[in-house]
């Protein structure tokens, strides 16, 4: 079994000679619980070894992309004691993983699709937020409150970060030197906006439409509060965000539903009642 041995030299191993290789197989498996670390070397049983004597293998090793710094990305070594640059900005170390393959050209690596579509929709949710509502009126002499009875226009402020600008999200994705991809779709229809009085589902053009003087509420998200409120009302928006994906992995196309989405965001809206005094009538 071809070897090559130039960086282990304190060895001396015939690679050829299969005796000799489960020599190196058992020294090595004892480095790698006390030196040889951070490291997984993965190596064959002597039954394996003897079975395929002669063969070329190919070794392959999981390394950082240029550039990354793996204790930055949230990495941890495998085992034992870290490098000395392991978590310094800029340094690439990375628990090293060696695997053994017979000849030289091994299938491609086995990479879950729905893995990747997991965790890149995790990574897309957790940048969308909850939509975050203004209003009209709010009465500089009353402490920014609105009125019983007036519609009270909601709309939202962080229209990129809670509506990803027009209710849409879309992703692709792929592995290179893999047939993985996948493309991943999801839309939101509008806000939902609850409060103790009452609750609007409100489409994406009226939970954008801000206040304009002469405005036509009816294209606006309004609420009309019944009861005073000093210490206010919580009213909360919400978004739900659904969809699918498509795509390939080693067998061929798969696709599925992606986890819903539903984040929220709350304000707190004191509301006063107009009160008047009647000094005669006529």
């Amino acid at each position: 079994m071809p070897f090559n041995t130039a960086n282990l030299s304190y060895y001396d191993i015939d690679p050829s000679a299969p005796d000799a290789m489960t020599q190196w197989v058992e020294a090595t498996r004892k480095a790698t619980s006390i030196t040889f670390v951070p490291s997984l070397l993965t190596l064959p049983t002597q039954e394996y070894m003897h079975a395929h004597e002669g063969t070329q293998y190919t070794w392959y090793t999981l390394g950082s992309a240029d550039g990354v710094n793996c204790s930055d990305e949230g990495f941890t070594p495998s085992g034992g004691s870290s490098p000395g640059d392991w978590g310094v900005p800029g340094s690439g170390n990375f628990s090293i993983s060696l695997a053994a393959f017979i000849g030289a050209d091994p299938a491609p690596p086995l990479v879950d699709v729905e893995d990747v579509v997991r965790e890149v929709w995790d990574a897309a949710s957790a940048q969308i937020e909850g939509p975050q509502l203004v209003r009209n009126p709010e009465l500089g002499d009353f402490g920014g409150a609105t009125m019983v009875n007036l519609p009270t226009w909601f709309w939202v402020e962080n229209t990129e970060d809670a509506l990803a600008g027009d209710g849409k999200i879309h992703l692709e994705v792929s592995i290179p030197g893999t047939p993985v991809r996948a493309t991943l779709d999801a839309a939101t229809d509008g806000v939902q906006v609850t409060s103790p009085a009452g609750d609007r589902d409100c489409t994406l053009d009226q939970a954008t439409t801000a206040y304009a003087p002469g405005g036509n509420a009816d294209a606006a998200c309004t609420l009309e509060f019944l009861r005073p409120s000093a210490a206010g009302w919580t009213v909360t928006g919400r978004t739900t965000w659904q969809g699918s994906w498509e795509g390939v992995d080693n067998d061929g196309p798969v696709g599925g539903a992606l986890q819903t989405l539903s984040p929220t965001a709350s304000i707190v809206v004191p509301v006063v009642q107009s009160q008047s005094v009647v000094t005669g009538v006529d």
